[in-house]
């Protein structure tokens, strides 16, 4: 069998273009294209669910390496299981202030590390709560952890003051 070229003439053999007219029109190539991306585009949900879970799982380790730098004695205490649970659930409570940003989230886990699992819900953290709920932050979540670590610091000096202060007396 020969298929004819684009000018008409006879090219090499082909079974796939047997049947083809002896002048074949260019394929609208736009055409093409736009179905070519908009098939690439298409992630199905459950695509989206796998991609979404190994970020996570990157994000866990990298936060994991982390914290047995920031808080080793802590890490350590924890053990491997009880971290990733305390990153699971630290991820979970920061999403319920609409904190969502990685360099965020891990912020937020700091300071779990340092004053508590359940800090922003301690009755003796209530500025934590406070902080956290404070309306001109609403919808600014980048904002909100920056005033948190920064009233939390405050916190945390005025905390070593009464300490130093109770011991020199």
């Amino acid at each position: 069998m020969i298929r004819q070229n684009w000018q008409g003439g006879s090219s090499s053999q082909s079974p796939c273009f047997a049947d083809s007219p002896k002048r074949v029109s260019q394929p609208d190539s736009t055409a093409f294209l736009k179905g070519t991306i908009r098939a690439m585009l298409t992630i199905r949900k459950e695509q989206l669910k796998v991609f979404s879970k190994n970020e996570a799982d990157k994000f866990e380790d990298r936060v994991v390496v982390h914290l047995r730098k920031i808080f080793p004695e802590q890490s350590e205490a924890l053990g491997e299981e009880k971290l990733a649970e305390l990153i699971q659930y630290g991820v979970k409570r920061a999403r319920a202030y609409e904190i969502v940003a990685q360099r965020d989230v891990c912020k937020y886990i700091d300071l779990m590390m340092i004053f508590g699992r359940d800090f922003d819900v301690d009755p003796k953290l209530s500025w934590a709560a406070a902080t956290l709920h404070e309306e001109f932050l609403e919808g600014h979540p980048t904002e909100k952890i920056q005033r948190l670590c920064g009233v939390a610091m405050e916190h945390s000096q005025d905390a070593e003051r009464r300490t130093e202060t109770a011991s020199h007396v």
